[in-house]
């Protein structure tokens, strides 16, 4: 994220979703650490923070040039509001528990919420799976089984896929049984 924010001259707005608001907030404040390190701000020295606007956990606001339109980062729990903004990028970090997985009423509610929340803030013509693609998500995941949440994202919104197993297999490309993607 940060250096997506330090390579776009034009306004940005990115979004950070994870299982509970204190993950995503964890993550926003790594980037908050590194936009205000020293070495960052001689590589993107127009990553301008907002002076009008305070910094939290879960906003960031920046100028982006000194003249330039307002950019910005917002982390949010998936339990948590997302009503009212949109986005240009999301990253979804592992949106799910174990225990939401083995619970149906939990995973469908889940499901529920990147259908009805979550793909509707980016905009109408850019939304998956037929959108222009002007927009990003990118979705990192561990699988708990195959009532996650992973069969919604390649097969109703057909994101492309890339399987890292967890043990073993980095010194060769390893391809999905049932898509063929590697």
């Amino acid at each position: 994220p940060a250096w997506k924010l330090g390579t776009t001259r034009a306004r940005h707005r990115l979004g950070i979703i994870s299982n509970t608001a204190t993950q995503a907030e964890g993550f926003s404040r790594a980037v908050q650490n590194k936009v205000e390190d020293p070495e960052y701000q001689k590589t993107f020295p127009d990553v301008i923070r907002d002076p009008r606007r305070r910094w939290t956990a879960k906003e960031m606001f920046f100028t982006n040039t000194p003249s330039g339109p307002n950019s910005g980062l917002m982390a949010m729990g998936m339990d948590g509001p997302i009503l009212g903004r949109r986005f240009d990028e999301i990253i979804l970090d592992d949106p799910s528990t174990w225990e939401q997985v083995r619970s149906e009423a939990s995973i469908e509610a889940q499901r529920a919420k990147v259908r009805n929340t979550i793909i509707p803030r980016f905009p109408a013509s850019s939304r998956p799976p037929g959108g222009d693609r002007k927009t990003r998500m990118a979705v990192f995941m561990t699988r708990f089984g195959e009532r996650d949440l992973f069969p919604l994202f390649r097969d109703e919104f057909r994101f492309h896929v890339l399987h890292m197993p967890a043990l073993g297999y980095w010194d060769r490309v390893v391809s999905c049984g049932k898509c063929g993607q590697s």
